[in-house]
């Protein structure tokens, strides 16, 4: 088997896998469950905003000091004194440059997030929507199905869509905002088409690390987010988690890969080797054509090959 054949082969396809769940006419599931875990990030970033505020006004306080204790050390030519203030000083400026520059990336960081709270909220009937990036650093592009480049400041993904990355990294929203999804450095990711039942991503090179939430953890979170905050939503978000059993399986040519609310990493290496690391729960890996299964638990790593055998370690 040549190498082309190999590689196509090996391509990782990642199914959602929808079972007895019905989209409401007018919203799209994926932009309320990220809206609301959104609304916790902007939380956090307004947090940390306010934390930092205090430890720079902290720090313009002991510069003020630092300062004054220099010029009195000075006129009373109290070498010593004036040697701790100095210490003091350069330290209180190292900490207020260290703090100002994390204020300027939580400032961004909650500008994006508002920002994207208001697209979502402006594209909730959008149902061609499939994925949503949340967060990223780096180099990253996204090319849309008709060809054009574009950034992940345009957040929405779509069928066709694929995600590149180089030095950098992309967190995407996916199964309704029930799993989460990083794309690590130099790999592509695309948003394939869906039938009824299965909403697919296709690693085509590099590595994911998924996280996802157990389907009564995020019904129960839905639930008490609208009912708490969003008392207008309750009706709807309560009629449609009653309904809800999606679940996650990365089918591969090797097998198919079913995690149950847990975080795993999947990666294809350079010699073609599937390898899959489970850090929380546990994943199923199935061989439909040997009919046999097999379970990869916390802590566990494995690699994965076309013949149905699994090397183990941990």
């Amino acid at each position: 088997m040549n190498r082309v054949i190999k590689k196509t082969i090996f391509t990782i396809i990642i199914f959602l896998i929808l079972t007895n769940f019905v989209y409401a006419q007018n919203e799209n599931m994926v932009f309320l469950s990220t809206y609301f875990k959104l609304e916790g990030y902007r939380q956090t970033a307004e947090e940390n905003i306010t934390r930092i505020e205090r430890e720079i006004q902290k720090n313009n306080l002991v510069i003020d000091q630092a300062q004054k204790l220099i010029i009195s050390a000075r006129k009373t030519n109290n070498k010593e004194a004036e040697q701790v203030a100095t210490q003091a000083l350069k330290k209180a400026k190292e900490s207020l440059k260290k703090n100002e520059e994390s204020m300027e990336r939580w400032k961004h960081v909650k500008f994006r997030l508002d920002y994207l709270s208001a697209s979502l909220r402006n594209n909730m009937a959008n149902k061609e929507i499939k994925g949503i990036v949340s967060d990223y650093s780096g180099r990253v592009d996204i090319f849309k199905a008709n060809g054009e480049k574009t950034t992940p400041d345009n957040p929405f993904l779509e069928p066709g869509d694929k995600i590149w990355t180089y030095d950098g990294t992309v967190k995407v929203e996916m199964l309704d905002g029930r799993a989460s999804t990083t794309v690590g450095p130099w790999s592509t990711l695309e948003v394939k088409n869906e039938s009824p039942t299965e909403q697919v991503w296709e690693l085509i090179k590099g590595k994911i690390q998924v996280t996802v939430e157990k389907t009564e953890e995020y019904k129960k979170r839905l639930k008490e987010k609208a009912v708490e905050e969003y008392k207008d939503l309750k009706i709807w978000v309560c009629s449609k988690i009653r309904a809800y059993s999606k679940e996650y399986e990365v089918l591969t040519p090797e097998a198919v890969i079913g995690p149950r609310g847990t975080e795993f990493e999947l990666e294809r290496d350079e010699n073609d080797i599937l390898k899959l690391t489970v850090s929380e729960g546990i994943v199923e890996v199935s061989f439909p054509a040997l009919n046999t299964v097999q379970r990869i638990e916390k802590g566990e790593q494995a690699e994965i090959f076309l013949d149905g055998k699994i090397n183990r370690k941990r």
